[in-house]
């Protein structure tokens, strides 16, 4: 199954430490690009035939993906097609510029590539297989953050404090599994999130696949550097087959 990896971020939340001007897919935990780390997960079930959406730092992408078959056993039958998608272009549209290299497919996943996890890519085809009515599943987690929710009365006494993930809510947690009807809905610059997402919601064509397990972003250096001593001592929960 084909695997859509969008790979235009400049990476912003992450610049001030030694990795200080890498695009976020390059972002290193271990000696290992964050994008190699996510290829590797899909490839762990089966899945080596990755189209890479470039924008900030293509060339540098590029090279680091060619790099990664040279160096590392684990990735030298994967099929890469890197795209120059743009700069600044929307997430929607950029799997708009890709559009035939997953039209023919029944589905295929996408993925914003700044996350890990160690959720189950074979339960999440099942489900989507089970439901031939659904265009779009969307992986759904709980929110993660140090934040914490203030309930109050009307005189402003705090009642109650919690974290922000006990909240009874889901949010998109980056891993994508489509089928190519939704890329009719693209094109003109419409994003899937929440655009499309919202169109297919109202439909009854879109469906979450709820994770309680391993998830994490790699968004800001104190993400990153958690994930780097995961990969240190051995505890990565998304480390499979690799190395």
């Amino acid at each position: 199954m084909k695997v859509v990896l969008f790979c235009g971020g400049y990476g912003m939340r992450m610049r001030g430490w030694d990795g200080e001007g890498l695009p976020k897919p390059l972002q290193l935990v271990g000696d290992i690009p964050l994008v190699v780390h996510i290829m590797n997960y899909y490839a762990s079930y089966g899945h080596t035939d990755f189209t890479l959406c470039l924008g900030y730092a293509a060339d540098q992408i590029r090279s680091a993906v060619a790099d990664a078959r040279e160096v590392w056993d684990f990735a030298r039958d994967w099929t890469i097609d890197c795209v120059d998608t743009g700069l600044d272009t929307p997430i929607g549209e950029r799997l708009h510029l890709v559009a035939d290299s997953v039209a023919g497919e029944e589905m295929f996943f996408a993925n914003y590539s700044d996350v890990l996890t160690d959720v189950d890519l074979d339960a999440m085809v099942a489900r989507m297989t089970n439901q031939p009515e659904t265009d779009a599943m969307f992986l759904a987690v709980k929110p993660q953050g140090s934040f914490h929710i203030i309930d109050s009365d009307a005189d402003g006494k705090a009642t109650k404090v919690y974290s922000i993930g006990d909240l009874p809510i889901r949010t998109n947690g980056g891993y994508l599994l489509l089928r190519p009807a939704v890329l009719e809905r693209l094109g003109n610059g419409k994003d899937i999130v929440p655009t499309v997402f919202t169109e297919l919601a109202e439909l009854g064509r879109l469906t979450s696949f709820r994770h309680d397990g391993f998830w994490m972003p790699a968004d800001t250096f104190k993400e990153r550097a958690v994930l780097h001593a995961l990969w240190e001592t051995g505890n990565a929960p998304w480390k499979r087959c690799l190395g």
